[in-house]
């Protein structure tokens, strides 16, 4: 069976050929935003604007993460992107027992659409 993209991490699979593929739009897109927010600016090449970088963000302080700079900058990734994706709300994660409050996780709630549905997506930094 065809697929858009090998899924990543890449597995091999004699199934779909060399490796696991992605077959179904929702997933696709999941994994292009997923890129698009761990790829730091100027880590792509051809393109140097590409990426929200949020993995920079792992020893900033709390209010970084929440506050207006990094929601803009999440936006405008999606907005040259992805601009058929609409960004929904961009949450914290914080662990319940650390005493740092360092970040471990981001959530991303999206909706999508061409495809009328909404999905979330949750980074573990």
């Amino acid at each position: 069976m065809a697929g858009f993209a090998p899924k990543l991490p890449l597995e091999i699979n004699k199934k779909d050929g060399a490796f696991v593929l992605i077959k179904n739009r929702k997933e696709m897109i999941q994994q292009n935003l997923k890129s698009l927010m761990l790829t730091n600016p100027g880590e792509r090449i051809m393109d140097m604007q590409y990426g929200a970088g949020v993995r920079r963000l792992l020893f900033e302080q709390p209010d970084a993460v929440l506050g207006d700079s990094f929601k803009i900058i999440v936006q405008n990734q999606i907005n040259l992107y992805m601009p058929f994706v609409v960004l929904l709300s961009v949450e914290a994660l914080y662990p319940k027992d650390a005493a740092s409050g360092q970040i471990i996780a981001i959530r991303l709630r999206y909706y999508i659409s061409p495809l009328d549905d909404s999905d979330q997506l949750i980074l573990i930094l």
